[in-house]
């Protein structure tokens, strides 16, 4: 008889570890989704090129929120929540906060490249790369005033153009280090 209410009382131990794990997932979602919903809107005034895509994006995942609502399963619950965040995540939308911030690294880096004084090699040097630096400036600002026209068009170009400002920031960099 020991032995049967052992078994029983793990059991029982194990269902309610089961559905404090979905519960404390939900929930988990849900505040991920709350964040980055807020993250998303933030965007959407601050680069107004992109708002189109991001509000499909939120719309896209507030269908899944929306699905995850009605679920009384709380395993099908938090799938769907968790879908809901992975588009919420696009990789384009981190992108959009960083790119800012590596734009004002460049151009800060190109003031002290302008304010220095080089000479003969150097010189040919600093102003192809300042030349190129001005190049993917004007090409980000562009993107950034117009958008584009889908999410995987958004994730591959931000990702090649953040990879080009972190690239001419470097170079900008080597040419503030030579000094």
């Amino acid at each position: 008889m020991k032995v049967m209410k052992r078994v029983y009382l793990i059991i029982v131990t194990m269902l309610a570890m089961s559905a404090c794990g979905n519960s404390g997932e939900i929930k988990s979602e849900k505040v991920s989704i709350e964040g980055n919903k807020k993250k998303m809107e933030s965007l959407a005034k601050e680069f107004p090129a992109f708002k189109n895509i991001l509000m499909l994006e939120l719309k896209k995942a507030q269908q899944k929120i929306n699905q995850a609502n009605e679920m009384s399963n709380g395993k099908e619950k938090a799938s769907l929540l968790a879908e809901a965040n992975t588009i919420l995540e696009a990789p384009f939308i981190e992108k959009l906060s960083s790119i800012k911030k590596e734009l004002a690294a460049v151009k800060e880096k190109q003031k002290k490249v302008q304010a220095m004084r080089f000479s003969g090699k150097q010189k040919e040097m600093a102003a192809k790369v300042m030349e190129d630096a001005n190049n993917i400036v004007v090409e980000v600002n562009g993107i950034m005033n117009k958008g584009v026209a889908g999410v995987n068009e958004a994730n591959d170009i931000l990702s090649e153009k953040s990879g080009s400002l972190r690239s001419i920031s470097a170079a900008l960099s080597r040419l503030i280090d030579k000094k």
